[in-house]
Parts: structure tokens; C-alpha cells; sequence
């Protein structure tokens, strides 16, 4: 075996140095992304669950264009590195052939087969076909770009063939450089020549640096391209490729940026990576911060407090001859609380009006806020309300909705943007992950032809009796404090409301829901787009202060008092059992540095769900003990499942099972009975038999 000389090893460390930033790209790409999945389930499940075929498809391109982008990155150093650093890391890197285009595409193998193991629909041999065509179509795009620079460089040059692989039918010919690339070449070479060595030949720019500028180029206009196509305003969730497609274009672009940057910079001793974010962090001081959007409507809202919302439903319709109210108190838990919020409703309504008719407040928390938004959403008219399974279905349906695409979109577009120096404060700050989530929860609106609602529309609704009133609990981050986005009002101490705030402002309901629902880095901390900074509390999930909902409806029941006394008061608990059991486990330092945000993401759940039975029942009592005295009979319905909850904004095809499954607990259905005989409506054990089964 012949001995490697020190010269030969301290050449491949340097080396290794000048593409580190590749080398980190194909790290995230084979091993990063797949591991994750298995690691952190949690949220990268839902990221692996294409769909669809031609989210498949789309998702395989762009796994094969990361690894290709990583190839040609890293060949350009290889080719352009003597020159530019020096003939002591020279490599003499052969042409391009088949096995180093197949090499480098293994790199992208372990995402495409994770995303067959994560992708229930479609099934096997459709997603085997998409997988080819993703494949097809990235070789398409590599083949292009190795035909640009075939055509544009000279024909005694050597780069283009050391770059890309010349596919048995590419060569060289001899043309004139355009004006446009001669002019920049004749720019660049008045830089020092320490700057332009290995990018400039004499005048002329490099036939790699121009691929690789048209590429970049072409590049960023089809990301634009794609941007406007599946932006959230109007592509349906269903539309729009899966969140993994955003991460890789992603990917796609900060290796090019970095790569190229590293090229540049390493000359100058500058670091790459700290330089750009140095660059990032000033040049977006002013100008980058995330608000939601507050209308002014011209007029104060008259008060709407606990009494006039119960004299109100009384006066309508919906609460003459009733004897019965529900109040529900909906926990946070994502995407799996807003399906099981609306699992419950629907089920209690199944062949029941008198359950939307009873029904005056929900207080909810984080994803039980949009679970609520869609059950709350349907009252129409006089307060009339869907009664058959199929628009029941489509409200269980809407709450399941995936809606990671639009936070993939928003993350790859607005939010990068934001970062970007110089172009981070020309993007409009109401223009985020936030609202990319507040669109796609619209599109039931949209796809109905209806406007999207505000809170002013379901507060006048509440007032006239025909919807019943909802609280959307978020959380204040500049002082902790409970913040209430509601269609009613209340006097609780150490709260914030928006209609105080804001006495003649309106927001819209997805956006309310939103805010509420505001779970760390998935949306982010957002203020009001109007008023004085000395109101611009950045919202964030409704969890941090209360999970539960319990708190606010406990509190509105008070405030309610006589109001209530002639009638049967239930106070149905939407939530979830604790999960497993987690174990102890071995620290390093650098697990330390995360120790704290994992707790308190831990205390954020667990905790409070432990606490919730505690405060129901004190609640119950502290009700009991009013003058007047306010009697209510809890109801806990209690979503249960051994696998983690998902953490994304998307349920896989096992999830949205297990969501009907709850319904197999003793527990539940005594629950539900006891619900529908008090409002005369029975008990058809056929209701939860079919939704045992149902996929929703």
C-alpha cells in the first residue's frame, strides 16, 4: 500500500476547508433530513408525506438537484482552486463521466427512500413512476446546464468537461463572448488581481463563473417562477408540493450562495459564513420585523359581556325552548387538536341540532383555536348550521387539512427574503410563514366562494344571537400575560384584549386563530400592524399561559352569573391524554445548550395537561361558590394515542386514523351519551362505530 505524504494530507485538509460548505450540503442532504425523520418524528414525519403523485415527483427533482448542485459546486473549486489559492492544493479532477454523476446522486437516495417509506398515497406503483420522472426531469435540468457551458466556453478550454459530464453528444465551439459578460470581465479585472485570480483569464470572465451566474440566474427565476404558482393566496394546500420540496430548493440556493461566497472570500482570509451573517444581522435591523394585519373600521364596538351574549342566544332562535348550553374549553396540541376539536363537535352534532343550538362559547388554545374557527365558521343566516354527514365531514375534514406546505412556502420565500441585506426590509412585514398559514386555512372560504370572515363579522353574529362567541387565548411575549382575541368580552385582571387595545379595529378570524396557535419557529412572533409601538405585544401561542382554555371559560362563566341559572350548564373539556412515559437519558454539553428550550416545550404540554384535571375541578367548585352560585357538570372528551404528537401543521394517513380511533375509549362514549341525553338527541352507537373507522 503505497504511504500518503504529509504534503498529500495537509492538500486534502485544505481542500476540505475550501468545500466545507458542500460538504455540509450533502451532510444535511444523505444524512441529516433522513435521520431526522427517525429522530425527531415529531415534526419531520408530516415533512416526508408527499401526498400526491405530483408532489412525488416534484419532491424527487429536487433531491437530485441538490446533489447535482453539490457536484458541480464542488468540481468548480476543484477546477478553479490552483489558480485562485495557490499550485500547492492543485488536484487534476478528471472529466465528468456517468460514475461521477451517479456517485454524487447517491447523495439523494436516502431522502427519495425515507419519502417512499413516508408517503401512504399514492400508493407503490405510482410513486415508483414519479420517482422516475423526478429523476428524469433533474438529469433534464443537469444536461441543460452542462449544454450552456459547453456553448459558451472556448473551444480550447478545459473547464466544461471537468464540470459536467458531456452526455455523449456536447461540444465545443468556437464563439464570440457576448458584450454583456465582456463588459463584466473588463469591470472586474480594474480589482486587484489578488481579488480576480482563478475568475478572471486576462479580461475574460471564466466560462464556469458565467455557467455558473446564468445557472444562479435561471435558477432564482424559476424559484420565482414556482413562488408566484404555488403561493398560498390562491394554491389550495392540496395544490401545492409537499414542505420537503421548499427545504430543498432551499438547500439548493444557500449551497450556491455559500459555495460561491467561500470562493470569493477564503482568498481574503475572510470567513465566509460569519461574514454573511454579519452582513445579514445590520443590514436588517430596521424594517424585518413580523406583523399581522389590524384594520380600522371607523367606529367602537359596543360592549358584548357574558350577560348580553346569553340574553342574546336566548332572545334568537337557536336558544328559545333550550334548557341546555354547552361552554367548551379546546387545548392546544397543533394540527391533531384542531382535528379532534372538530371530531368531538361534529360527532355531538351528528343528527342533533339542539348541540349547534346550545352551543354559546368556545375558549381555545393554539390548534383547538383552528379546530374552532371550522366549527365555529359554518353558522350561517339565522344561526343555521350544517346538518348533514357530509358538510359535518367537510368540517372534519378542513380541520385536518395540511397546511406545512404553506409554512414551507412561507420559509423559503418571504422569510429568507427577509434576511437577505438590502432586500430583507423591501418585503412587506405582514408578509410571512404566519399568513402563508392563514391562507391556507381560507381556502375552505375561498373554495366556497365566501369572503373570509373578521372577528367584528362573528362578534355582530354573536350579538344577534346566530353564532356563538369564541375566545382565541395567545400569549403576550414582551409580559407574559394572557392575551384574548375575542368575539366577546370580559374584565379578567392581568389580561390584554385586543378590542381594548384596538376598540375599533378588526382582524381576520384565520388570523386570530393563527396567532393563538403560534407554535415556536413554525409561525412566527407577530405585532399589530397598527397603533403605537406601546401595543405592539408580539403574540405568541396560547399555551405558554393556559393550554387548556379552561381559565377563560371558567372566568366568562363568573362573569355570566344569574344569566346562567336558569339552564344546565356543560363544560365540555377538549383535550388529550398524557403521552408515554418518557425515560431519563445521557447528556452531552452540547445537549445542555438545548436542555431549557426542550423543558420548557416539555411544560408547555405535559405539565399542563396534568394540571388541567386539578383546575377543572377547582374550577367547577370556585363556580359553585359564587353568589349566585353557577353550577356546571364537566365533560372531558380526551384524544388518546401512544405515538408522539405531530408537531407540524400536517397529519400523516396513520394519524388522521387514529383520530376516529379515540373514540374506542370507554371513556369518550360515556362522554358523548351523557352530552346527547341531556339534549334529547340519544345515543346511535352506529355514530361512533362509523367514526371508529372513518379516515375523515
Amino acid at each position: 500500500m503505497p504511504r500518503v505524504s504529509l504534503a498529500t494530507v495537509l492538500d486534502w485538509i485544505e481542500y476540505a476547508y475550501l468545500l466545507r460548505f458542500q460538504v455540509a450540503a450533502a451532510l444535511v442532504l444523505a444524512v441529516g433530513l433522513p435521520l431526522a425523520y427517525y429522530l425527531v418524528p415529531s415534526v419531520f414525519v408530516g415533512l416526508f408525506d408527499a401526498m400526491g403523485f405530483t408532489s412525488f415527483l416534484f419532491v424527487v427533482w429536487a433531491a437530485f438537484q441538490a446533489a447535482w448542485t453539490i457536484m458541480v459546486t464542488s468540481r468548480l473549486v476543484l477546477v478553479y482552486g490552483p489558480d485562485r489559492f495557490g499550485p500547492g492544493v492543485a488536484f487534476a479532477p478528471k472529466p465528468v463521466g456517468a460514475g461521477t454523476v451517479a456517485l454524487f446522486g447517491l447523495l439523494a437516495i436516502p431522502v427519495v427512500v425515507v419519502l417512499f417509506l413516508g408517503t401512504a398515497v399514492p400508493t407503490s406503483g405510482p410513486k415508483a413512476l414519479a420517482a422516475l420522472l423526478g429523476l428524469v426531469l433533474a438529469v433534464g435540468v443537469l444536461a441543460l446546464t452542462a449544454s450552456l457551458h459547453f456553448a459558451i466556453e472556448d473551444p480550447a478550454g478545459h473547464t466544461a468537461e471537468t464540470v459536467f459530464p458531456s452526455f455523449g453528444f456536447l461540444g465545443k465551439k468556437a464563439t464570440p463572448q457576448s458584450p454583456f459578460w465582456s463588459s463584466i470581465g473588463l469591470q472586474l479585472s480594474r480589482l486587484p488581481a489578488t481579488l480576480t485570480a482563478g475568475i478572471l483569464d486576462g479580461t475574460r470572465l471564466r466560462s464556469g463563473h458565467e455557467m455558473a451566474a446564468i445557472a444562479v440566474l435561471l435558477l432564482l427565476a424559476l424559484y420565482g417562477i414556482l413562488g408566484v404558482v404555488f403561493s398560498p393566496a390562491w394554491s389550495s394546500p392540496e395544490q401545492q408540493p409537499a414542505a420537503l420540496f421548499f427545504v430543498l430548493v432551499l438547500l439548493v440556493l444557500l449551497t450556491w450562495l455559500f459555495a460561491g461566497a467561500a470562493f470569493f472570500l477564503d482568498r481574503t482570509r475572510l470567513p465566509a459564513f460569519s461574514t454573511l451573517l454579519v452582513f445579514s444581522i445590520l443590514a436588517g435591523l430596521a424594517g424585518t420585523d413580523h406583523k399581522f394585519t389590524v384594520k380600522e373600521n371607523g367606529s367602537e364596538h359596543a360592549p358584548l359581556g357574558p350577560r348580553n351574549v346569553v340574553e342574546a342566544w336566548a332572545k334568537h332562535g337557536r336558544g328559545q325552548g333550550s334548557n341546555t348550553i354547552l361552554i367548551v374549553a379546546t387545548a392546544g396540541g397543533g394540527i391533531r387538536a384542531a382535528a379532534w376539536t372538530a371530531e368531538v363537535m361534529t360527532r355531538l352534532d351528528e343528527g342533533c341540532k339542539a348541540a349547534s343550538n346550545s352551543l354559546l362559547l368556545v375558549s381555545s388554545v393554539s390548534g383547538g383555536s383552528v379546530g374552532s374557527m371550522f366549527v365555529v365558521g359554518p353558522y350561517s343566516g339565522k344561526g343555521d348550521y350544517p346538518s348533514t354527514a357530509q358538510d359535518l365531514a367537510t368540517i372534519r375534514y378542513n380541520a385536518m387539512r395540511s397546511s406545512l406546505g404553506a409554512v414551507g412556502w412561507g420559509l423559503v420565500y418571504p422569510d429568507v427574503a427577509r434576511t437577505v441585506p438590502l432586500l430583507g426590509s423591501a418585503v412587506p412585514e405582514t408578509l410571512d410563514r404566519g399568513w402563508s398559514l392563514e391562507n391556507a386555512w381560507a381556502t375552505s372560504w375561498r373554495e366556497a366562494k365566501l369572503r373570509s370572515p373578521t372577528m367584528t363579522e362573528w362578534r355582530k353574529d354573536v350579538m344577534g344571537g346566530t353564532r356563538p362567541a369564541v375566545i382565541f387565548n395567545a400569549t403576550a411575549t414582551e409580559s407574559g400575560e394572557r392575551f384574548l382575541l375575542a368575539s366577546t368580552d370580559t374584565s379578567s385582571v392581568g389580561t390584554e384584549r385586543f378590542f381594548d387595545l384596538f376598540p375599533s379595529g378588526d382582524i381576520a378570524v384565520a388570523t386570530a386563530a393563527r396567532l393563538s396557535a403560534t407554535f415556536p419557529y413554525v409561525s412566527p412572533l407577530a405585532r399589530p400592524s397598527l397603533g403605537p409601538v406601546s401595543k405592539a405585544y408580539h403574540l405568541g401561542d396560547g399555551g405558554y399561559y393556559d393550554n387548556s382554555g379552561l381559565l377563560s371559560a371558567i372566568e366568562w362563566i363568573r362573569e355570566a352569573g344569574s344569566a346562567l341559572g336558569a339552564y344546565r350548564v356543560f363544560l365540555v373539556v377538549i383535550d388529550a391524554k398524557p403521552g408515554l412515559e418518557k425515560p431519563g437519558s445521557s447528556w452531552s454539553w452540547q445537549k445542555q445548550m438545548v436542555g431549557p428550550i426542550e423543558m420548557l416545550l416539555h411544560v408547555r404540554t405535559s405539565s399542563q395537561q396534568a394540571r388541567d384535571s386539578l383546575e377543572l375541578d377547582m374550577g367547577k367548585d370556585y363556580l359553585a361558590a359564587q353568589t349566585p352560585p353557577v353550577y356546571v357538570t364537566p365533560v372531558r372528551f380526551l384524544f388518546s394515542s401512544p405515538s408522539p404528537a405531530p408537531l407540524s401543521w400536517h397529519l400523516t394517513a396513520q394519524q388522521k386514523a387514529e383520530i376516529g380511533g379515540s373514540w374506542a375509549t370507554e371513556e369518550n362514549q360515556k362522554s358523548w351519551c351523557a352530552v346527547r341525553s341531556e339534549l334529547t338527541c340519544g345515543c346511535d352507537a352506529k355514530i361512533l362505530k362509523r367514526a371508529e373507522g372513518a379516515r375523515n
